[in-house]
């Protein structure tokens, strides 16, 4: 296709709609001639993040779980501890809930004498 020929399709269809037509035609060759495509990842929701100083989005439900996992371990205070590390630290920013399990759960062992 010719920069003329796409230009005027886009004037006719936009270039969101021409994108998206485009990827289709794309896929449809693609298809016929066997070839597998891979599926594009999904982004992650991580509901609870980090915005520099704090996290984000942690729930009474979050905080009583994490208290009957860890019965060892204060939780909101390692919850501080932890913003305080994160907030230092160039730590990526992804999966928060993770990052606290992790926390808690080193927290756990070393009070159990197992660190």
């Amino acid at each position: 296709m010719t920069p003329e020929e796409q230009a005027g399709l886009e004037q006719i269809y936009g270039s969101e709609m021409f994108r998206a037509a485009v990827v289709a035609i794309i896929q449809e060759h693609l298809a016929a001639a066997g070839v597998k495509q891979k599926r594009p990842r999904k982004q992650a929701a991580y509901r609870i993040t980090f915005n520099d100083r704090e996290f984000v989005g942690i729930t009474d439900a979050d905080l009583q779980q994490w208290q009957a996992a860890f019965p060892a371990v204060a939780v909101p205070a390692e919850i501080r501890k932890a913003e305080s590390w994160m907030a230092s630290n160039e730590a990526s920013k992804k999966n928060c809930g993770r990052f606290l399990h992790a926390w808690f759960s080193k927290q756990q062992r070393i009070a159990d004498g197992k660190v």
